[in-house]
């Protein structure tokens, strides 16, 4: 791995994971110095994250850390049902058996975190659900196909998000895991494809359902009439 890919690598992580918040400014020099490299490869992952839309360059601040909106989500899920369905049709003629085996794997990590609740459960299972997610990637036989996949995947709130699901809704999204393992353990082009349009169409209503649950509460909020002044105490 070459400096600037530690580098891009390492700031991926940390915007992913929601290390820095929306709107904070990276510092070329503040990055140089933490990673013990010179300022060159640093501007160059910042200009790379800038054109993958991790960042934004702001008039007068520079790069800084891009909020993302439900507009940009839905977005990104729509390119994926597009791009990983595709992705999985091709898997479904091409993935070995020590494939298929470890995405097996992978959702019964997440069905363990569920079930467990322990310590670092949420964790364990984004981690699972994004090798799930890159297995399908890997196994398309095209190169090109997973590494525009990997930057799909990349992105904030995409596939780190069980955290506005609830327990019943996790369980659900391992059931759809599940179908699109049958469909390539069946070698169906087509079903596999389908199953994972469907899983990925309820990713999007299941953040539609948060967006309108988070307005509903706004809206509580602003509705709560304000105290009645108290009376003035008569003489």
């Amino acid at each position: 791995m070459t400096v600037l890919e530690d580098i891009l690598t390492r700031l991926r992580e940390r915007l992913v994971g929601g290390h820095y918040k929306p709107g904070y400014k990276l510092r070329e020099q503040a990055i140089a110095c933490e990673f013990d490299v010179s300022r060159t490869p640093v501007r160059t992952a910042i200009q790379r994250l800038v054109a993958e839309g991790l960042l934004e360059y702001e008039a007068n601040r520079g790069a800084v850390v891009r909020e993302w909106t439900d507009v940009d989500r839905e977005e990104i899920f729509e390119l994926r049902m597009l791009v990983e369905s595709h992705a999985t049709g091709r898997t479904a003629k091409a993935i070995s058996p020590a494939a298929l085996a470890e995405m097996e794997y992978h959702n019964d990590r997440i069905r363990r975190a569920v079930y467990e609740q322990g310590e670092g459960a949420l964790d364990e299972m984004h981690e699972g659900n994004f090798a799930f997610h890159m297995a399908v990637y890997e196994n398309c036989g095209s190169t090109y196909l997973a590494h525009y996949g990997r930057s799909l995947l990349d992105y904030p709130m995409v596939i780190r998000g069980f955290y506005i699901y609830s327990e019943d809704e996790i369980y659900e999204s391992i059931r759809q895991h599940e179908e699109i393992l049958s469909a390539l353990r069946a070698g169906n082009e087509r079903w596999a494809r389908a199953a994972m349009e469907c899983h990925l169409l309820g990713a999007i209503m299941r953040f539609r359902k948060s967006s309108q649950e988070k307005a509903a509460r706004e809206t509580d909020k602003t509705d709560v009439p304000a105290s009645a002044p108290a009376k003035a105490m008569s003489d």
